[in-house]
């Protein structure tokens, strides 16, 4: 909740127009720099799980970068046709008044026809004058296959001197594979979107304030680089609270809250329960996955919508929880029958011990007293 209320309060600033820099916001050379080499090509994904800045640094970067920008703030409504081209038509009217006016005559392109007299439309005025930047921010809350198919045709076009940008929680509802084999994609994720040690320490410092080396490595420990956890962390010890130890505590509250909301109660039940199985386990391969559960399927696709709370490292072929995350589930294990929780200790045990895996085969086979 905390998330959408601050991606509203920045659609808002958007719509009445760019405003200067939060003072508060930490200027992240090293982000900006990836995002200007990616805004070379015509099509620039930012893909991370929710709180990770996605929305800040790419407004941010924006302000300092030499382009018109028009930006769309996505909602479900944007799944209707109708709306998608209300919302597009109202980004476009603060920079080219003109063009959004022929937009609204022409209506949402519903035909082969409609769709090249929009594409003469708008790339006339978009190829004038300097570069022009278009933003989809929460893409991944659309499914309609119309818009998508909007969204295709308008990367396919690839209209000149015109960057489209596609903001998401998680992969977007179309190919993006195929583009990115042909050189049009450029990818933004989590890795550069995480905090370093050194950036939040900086950030910290901005906050005024200043911890302990421990606490610092404690902290960074404890959030991974989650920027926004690390803001929770802030506000903790700018609330006076009397150890570091204590605010890291009170942010993991605020975190748990942000993850039942925004990320466990919108996964299915069926699907939560086998989540909280799979907490109890430290990392999960892929095939051991198959054997645990018989809605693999189901559950992989659950997984990718969590995106980054759970990532399939293809290295090593294993599914990681982010920590964060598998300390919550892991308060929820409570809800499982010891004989659920057997079950799963011993299957993975059994397929460890099959697989070569000693050391976790024993440490499972212990915890079901299998000595």
């Amino acid at each position: 909740m905390i998330v959408r209320m601050e991606a509203r309060g920045l659609a808002n600033t958007i719509q009445k127009g760019f405003s200067s820099p939060n003072p508060g916001y930490l200027q992240r050379t090293q982000v900006h720099l990836s995002l200007q080499e990616a805004l070379e090509k015509p099509v620039t994904t930012v893909i991370a799980g929710a709180g990770y800045g996605k929305t800040q640094v790419t407004y941010a970067f924006l302000q300092e970068y030499d382009a018109t920008t028009m930006w769309l703030q996505l909602s479900m409504f944007d799944n209707l046709p109708l709306k998608l081209w209300d919302n597009l038509i109202q980004a476009v009217s603060l920079q080219h008044k003109d063009l959004a006016s022929s937009l609204l005559s022409l209506g949402f392109p519903e035909t082969a026809a409609s769709y090249y007299r929009f594409l003469q439309i708008f790339s006339r005025e978009i190829k004038q004058g300097k570069k022009q930047v278009l933003v989809f921010d929460d893409s991944h809350l659309i499914r309609e296959k119309a818009v998508l198919l909007f969204f295709e045709q308008l990367i396919e076009a690839q209209i000149p001197n015109l960057s489209l940008v596609f903001i998401s929680r998680n992969e977007l509802g179309f190919d993006t594979v195929r583009l990115l084999s042909k050189g049009l994609l450029s990818r933004i994720t989590e890795d550069e979107l995480r905090f370093s040690k050194q950036e939040m320490i900086d950030y910290l410092r901005l906050q005024n304030l200043s911890v302990s080396p421990k606490a610092v490595a404690d902290i960074y420990a404890s959030t991974d680089g989650w920027a926004f956890a690390i803001h929770l962390v802030a506000l903790s010890l700018k609330n006076d609270f009397t150890t570091e130890e204590y605010a890291l505590f009170a942010a993991k509250e605020n975190i748990f809250r942000l993850l039942e909301s925004e990320v466990f109660s919108v996964v299915p039940k069926n699907m939560q329960t086998s989540l909280i199985k799979l907490s109890l386990l430290d990392q999960i391969p892929s095939k051991l996955l198959k054997e645990l559960f018989p809605n693999t399927d189901m559950l992989a696709a659950e997984i990718e919508k969590i995106g980054s709370f759970i990532r399939y490292d293809a290295f090593s072929n294993v599914y990681r929880i982010h920590h964060l995350f598998l300390s919550f589930l892991a308060e929820k294990q409570g809800v499982l029958k010891e004989a659920d929780k057997k079950a799963i200790y011993l299957k993975a045990a059994n397929w460890c011990a099959q697989n070569g895996n000693r050391t976790n085969a024993i440490v499972y086979y212990a915890k079901v007293h299998d000595y």
